[in-house]
């Protein structure tokens, strides 16, 4: 247990180096790997090869639309590894592991994106290269460059690292797989689509997993991310049931664009345009297409809302303290709710 905190410690120290520096973060003792040294990259381009890699950037720079802005904020809203911890997190709980194997998905993706961070340091100072913007003021960026070295990218690096052990955890879980109906649910499903690795998987998961009743959940605020992805020809034809959530923004010609590729006309573009958000869905299926209202009330909301981990974690442990015939009246007094105790048979009392 002290190493595994050690190791979150030390986890959380790494992913702040953008902002601390940390020139001898190089050197810190790892552990996996024999040291940052043991996997020190080869020199950085020369002049020549800079150059074309800047101009690859400025070609990238005039292709950004607001997808691609999208991707950028969600990648920068913590330190590199942030969003893989996320992940890692996401797939351990979509697939109801228990804690101790949480814990130790946890553990090696953490370990993976420590001891990646520590190489990187140490190829950032051996080398010092600038940041391309650095090398040319002429090339506009979204976010501001980091006060360490260029080379290599952190977010790449961390990227790279987690990637191969979620790859590792995710041929795993078809072990999970026994025949007993599961749902396997995938929240921001674009990360999933993004990486070769993932995509491929996915791919043949789409096509099989039915055979295993599985059924597999894909939930992405990025239509154009999915329907861009390798794999977008096998999510049209895999994925009959969709849902879409209220976008006032829906009747905008690039969002239009990717919604009339799924199948959607005018008329159900305005429905989803027109939607009240967290309330209004719009359900389409081979079987018939509708507009779901779901006007659920306090007592409702209290329950089929609760999805932050706080309310995850007080769920937990008043089923724990109360058993389950016990919990709705006491998950609802939590919630300074007791109004509501008339709503419960007498014999579901204490």
């Amino acid at each position: 247990m002290h190493k595994f905190m050690w190791l979150i410690i030390g986890l959380s120290l790494a992913c702040n180096l953008p902002a601390q520096v940390e020139p001898n973060a190089g050197q810190w003792k790892t552990w996996v790997i024999a040291s940052g040294k043991a996997l020190r990259l080869p020199a950085p381009p020369d002049a020549d090869g800079t150059a074309a890699e800047i101009q690859w950037l400025k070609d990238c720079v005039a292709k950004r639309n607001q997808a691609a802005l999208v991707q950028i904020h969600f990648w920068d809203a913590g330190a590199p590894g942030y969003r893989w911890m996320q992940l890692a997190q996401q797939l351990a709980v979509s697939e109801g592991l228990s804690t101790p194997l949480q814990t130790r998905a946890l553990s090696l993706v953490a370990a993976a994106i420590y001891d990646s961070t520590v190489a990187a340091w140490d190829s950032k100072y051996a080398y010092m290269r600038q940041h391309p913007s650095e090398i040319d003021a002429t090339l506009s960026t979204v976010i501001k460059p980091t006060a360490s070295p260029s080379y290599p990218s952190e977010h790449a690096v961390t990227a790279g690292a987690a990637a191969t052990v979620l790859a590792y955890l995710f041929h795993r879980l078809e072990s999970q797989f026994t025949g007993a109906p599961t749902l396997l649910i995938l929240d921001e499903a674009w990360l999933f689509l993004d990486h070769p690795i993932f995509a491929a998987q996915l791919r043949e998961w789409l096509k099989t997993l039915r055979k295993a009743n599985v059924g597999v959940v894909f939930a992405t605020q990025a239509i154009d991310d999915a329907l861009e992805s390798a794999i977008a020809t096998t999510l049209v034809e895999a994925c009959p049931v969709r849902i879409f959530l209220p976008n006032d923004r829906a009747l905008e010609p690039q969002s239009a664009a990717a919604y009339t590729r799924l199948g959607l006309n005018q008329r159900q573009l305005q429905l989803i345009g027109h939607a009240v958000p967290r309330r209004q869905y719009y359900y389409q299926s081979r079987e018939g297409n509708r507009l779901i209202d779901l006007d659920l009330g306090e007592v409702a909301l209290a329950f089929c809302a609760a999805s932050r981990p706080e309310d995850r974690a007080r769920i937990k442990d008043l089923v724990a303290a109360h058993g389950p015939s016990g919990f709705g009246r006491t998950y609802l007094r939590a919630r300074d709710m007791a109004w509501a105790d008339d709503l419960f048979l007498p014999e579901a009392a204490e």
